[in-house]
């Protein structure tokens, strides 16, 4: 399967750069042990479900005209 790309701004990029360092420190110091980790996770899920319906919406959309 080929690779997709995408394009987003340097802004962006920068920020999803600092994120993941972030998430990766936060893994490095035991975050998945703290209390409320499990119900981060569930919440982080229905996001990514929230934002996929979004996409998929816009992708018919675009298709549509």
């Amino acid at each position: 399967m080929e690779e997709q790309m995408v394009t987003i701004s340097l802004k962006e990029y920068n920020e999803l750069k600092k994120d993941a360092i972030m998430l990766e420190a936060l893994r490095q110091g035991g975050v998945d042990n703290w209390e409320w980790y499990s119900e981060a996770l569930v919440l982080a899920q229905q996001w990514e479900n929230e934002d996929a319906k979004k996409i998929l919406t816009a992708a018919i959309k675009l298709e549509g005209t």
